[in-house]
């Protein structure tokens, strides 16, 4: 299930109130002189006409009517779909990434959206924010929506469609506790006292701080009190895979982006350094909600301490399970 949680993710509703209309008229130059360039290159006009208006046709204008591939691929565009499909990012993926994948780390990073309308020779500029509440949906494995450029070319979604995630109920969290707690997990072997097998131990080893160990003393003593101290540490592995998980992929979407280079550039540049601050802070609320590890360990080493004289023995037993 974690797996399958790492290949598909998805946005938040509110990110549909993320979608941003800028005529960012300070790029328009740079923009026609682009045009003038593959005006002139693709042969619509001699090198007076490609950079001026005296067609009657502005250097967009002419592309747009004449080539209208050079026109998609280096005026228009998706930016941040482009980049990731062009930098065939899906084959960094030892499982193999899909479309699907390459949506949610838009969505992640945000996009920008450049469109041209010929009935005005206007060029529009779309600024799609990152919404970082899609984080707490692969915690707690909530159903979301989110922008979708599934089974588009690298030159089009212009209009991403929103799609409905698939996870609900296969959150991080759950995932965690279920190994730890349900039947044949970490705590029935503990109480059955043999070897653990490899993924337990790597488990014990992936808990944060020393709650691994702590899990196991509980464990000796109080099946609920494991459980319960089970449901809070898998919210704190949660947090800690998520946080993982989205920074690997916010850096592939920023190496993708690296090799813009038109008049929006800068203008996602800014926005990956927004997205990035955005999810940060996300992820630092849902730390604050669930308690640091310091906490959690304070906690349940105060209840240790109270029943400690009757339960050493059986601790230091089921510890060795931990050692071995």
């Amino acid at each position: 299930k974690i797996q399958e949680l790492n290949q598909h993710f998805g946005n938040s509703c509110q990110l549909a109130q993320g979608l941003v209309n800028d005529t960012l008229t300070a790029m328009t130059g740079r923009t026609y002189g682009e045009a003038s360039i593959i005006a002139t290159a693709e042969g619509i006009g001699d090198i007076f006409q490609s950079w001026t208006a005296t067609t009657g046709q502005s250097p967009v204008e002419q592309v747009a009517a004449s080539a209208p591939a050079a026109m998609a691929e280096r005026i228009t565009g998706n930016l941040v779909w482009r980049a990731l499909k062009r930098s065939s990012v899906a084959s960094w993926f030892v499982t193999g990434g899909d479309d699907q994948v390459l949506s949610v780390m838009m969505n992640i990073a945000g996009t920008v959206i450049v469109t041209h309308d010929p009935a005005t020779d206007e060029i529009t500029v779309q600024i799609i924010a990152a919404n970082p509440d899609l984080i707490e949906s692969w915690i707690e494995g909530l159903v979301v929506r989110y922008y979708s450029c599934a089974g588009e070319p690298e030159n089009g979604c212009l209009t991403p469609a929103l799609a409905t995630s698939t996870w609900s109920g296969e959150g991080f969290a759950r995932a965690i506790f279920a190994r730890l707690t349900e039947t044949g997990g970490l705590l029935d072997a503990i109480r059955a006292g043999g070897d653990p097998s490899e993924d337990q131990r790597r488990l014990i080893a992936s808990l944060p701080g020393a709650t691994g160990a702590m899990f196991v003393r509980l464990a000796a003593v109080s099946d609920q009190a494991a459980v319960t101290f089970a449901r809070e540490a898998s919210y704190q592995l949660a947090i800690e895979l998520t946080a993982a998980l989205l920074r690997e992929l916010y850096t592939a979407v920023s190496r993708a982006t690296d090799a813009i280079d038109d008049a929006y550039s800068a203008q996602v540049k800014e926005l990956l350094r927004a997205s990035s601050a955005a999810n940060e802070a996300e992820l630092a609320r849902l730390q604050r909600r669930h308690g640091s590890v310091g906490e959690l360990l304070a906690l349940y080493g105060g209840y240790l301490d109270a029943i400690q004289p009757q339960a050493d023995s059986i601790a230091r037993a089921r510890l060795e399970f931990v050692r071995h």
